[in-house]
């Protein structure tokens, strides 16, 4: 969930006391899923990139991708071709083939999917492949050598690639003074 998350969620209990509070990790795909079957009031998650007619979506926060890969890999602070990098194998964001975006992502010859950037992160410690993740949930393992930063073009290490968030809701539900404050604190939160 993270920090911020979690902080909000501490905020919005403190200002309403008598909230029945649910909070629901799922993947990217799940998020308007759940928002849409009404489990879940507001939807917050990886942007998916289109709309649907029965949500209204705000933009929340943006963050660098990174390109990391097992230490094994002996690539660290490299610039790898892409005929270098399609012969390595990717750990691939699930989402992104399910929303038929695998050709902007997948660029390895070989790929697994995988649902959670923490998984993906989880795999990297056990499999020699690469993957693209949130630069800030992976800060500390680059940090302290458990990944090695990679770059797929030449301008990556001056310019990172970057994802969005999006906040999602059902467009015909009133929004209540509790979905109402929830979704200021969640357009509030800093690009990472």
């Amino acid at each position: 969930m993270g920090n911020d998350v979690s902080a909000i969620c501490a905020k919005v209990i403190k200002k309403f006391p008598a909230i029945e509070l649910n909070v629901i990790a799922v993947d990217p795909m799940q998020v308007r899923s759940h928002v849409l079957s009404e489990q879940a009031d507001i939807g917050f998650g990886i942007s998916l990139f289109s709309g649907n007619h029965e949500l209204t979506i705000a933009d929340g926060y943006s963050f660098d991708v990174a390109c990391v890969a097992s230490p094994n890999l002996n690539c660290r602070d490299k610039v790898l071709t892409l005929d270098e990098v399609r012969g390595m194998l990717q750990i691939s964001a699930r989402f992104m083939k399910q929303t038929s975006r695998e050709d902007t992502h997948n660029l390895s010859s070989r790929n697994i999917y995988s649902n959670s950037s923490k998984n993906t992160l989880q795999l990297l410690g056990q499999v020699d492949a690469w993957a693209m993740v949130p630069e800030f949930l992976c800060s500390q393992q680059l940090g302290d050598g458990q990944l090695d930063k990679i770059y797929i073009s030449s301008t990556a290490s001056k310019r990172p690639n970057q994802w969005s968030t999006e906040i999602s809701w059902l467009t015909a539900k009133p929004v209540n003074p509790a979905m109402e404050y929830v979704i200021n604190q969640f357009v509030q939160l800093g690009n990472r």
